[in-house]
């Protein structure tokens, strides 16, 4: 999770520093879910899913279904 302010790329070279082998960036203004993976050293982007089905590289085993992340209800207002 991004702090205010924070910028995104200076975070993914912290993580690629520290050997992290895979980070997701989930978009919700974009309603995308975003797969980098770690390879000489730097995360590249090997996936960009917005409907479907990830899989996370790391665990190959476990599947999300993306639109779980973004539910097209809202809340009633009460008036």
């Amino acid at each position: 999770m991004l702090a205010p302010g924070e910028d995104l790329s200076r975070k993914l070279a912290d993580y690629a520093s520290m050997g992290v082998p895979e980070v997701w960036v989930i978009s919700p203004e974009a309603k995308t879910v975003e797969a980098l993976t770690l390879e000489g050293g730097r995360l590249h982007r090997k996936q960009v899913i917005s409907d479907g089905v990830f899989t996370p590289r790391q665990y190959p085993h476990v599947t999300v279904d993306v639109a779980t992340f973004w539910p097209t209800w809202r809340p009633q207002q009460v008036e």
